[in-house]
């Protein structure tokens, strides 16, 4: 179900360690779960790119209040969702890390990263910035902010 070549370069839980971000790192997890994805199971094509997206916002600058919770739902729904297991491992990976390191998640909300590379990266914030304003679909009313 998925591409072989590509599953070790997924980062596990081991590779979170003190002074990385966890939601660079999260982003990460993210990324290379999109790229390993078939494109057959919906929830590691279409859910992965979407959990990349907001969590580009998260890195940039560009996060909604809304935004923790949404990443919440989308990884609790990948996790439980039959079809692409190594989606489902690295949701669950992203979600151990909102549990597990949730203030960190919090602050960059307000923009206030940690362990300081978020934002100060001008390359990765205009690469993300574009990623980021693509989604927003939201709960209730579907609004879509641009």
């Amino acid at each position: 179900m998925y591409r072989e070549e590509y599953y070790s370069e997924i980062p596990s839980r081991d590779t979170l360690v003190a002074g990385t971000c966890p939601v660079q790192w999260a982003l990460g997890v993210a990324r290379a779960a999109r790229e390993a994805s078939d494109g057959k199971n919906v929830m590691g094509r279409d859910g992965m790119t979407q959990l990349a997206q907001i969590l580009s916002d998260l890195t940039t600058g560009n996060a909604e209040d809304d935004d923790i919770e949404l990443v919440r739902e989308i990884c609790g729904v990948i996790t439980t969702t039959p079809g692409c297991e190594h989606s489902s491992a690295a949701a669950a990976d992203i979600l151990w890390s909102l549990e597990n390191n949730f203030m960190d998640w919090n602050n960059h909300r307000r923009k206030k990263c940690a362990c300081g590379v978020c934002w100060e990266n001008p390359a990765a914030s205009a690469a993300g910035t574009g990623e980021g304003r693509q989604r927003r679909r939201r709960r209730g009313g579907g609004s879509s902010e641009e």
